[in-house]
């Protein structure tokens, strides 16, 4: 999957996603032309704060155009 700008998208499975049991949080990012996408994904359980850590460390690391 890829975009124009590398797009960051976030999902939250409570039950787990469907099909995908153990992927509760989804946090993929689309790829660009330069850079490849990639998808981080965290079990139902995993604490929300964890979760927000990393989004927020991928925010923060993200190059703004």
């Amino acid at each position: 999957m890829s975009s124009a700008d590398g797009r960051l998208y976030f999902g939250w499975f409570p039950d787990g996603r469907p099909g995908a049991g153990e992927e509760g949080w989804v946090l993929p990012v689309t790829g660009t032309v330069e850079v490849p996408g990639y998808r981080i994904v965290f079990d139902p359980q995993t604490p929300a704060r964890l979760v927000a850590a990393t989004v927020s460390d991928v925010l923060a690391t993200a190059r703004r155009r």
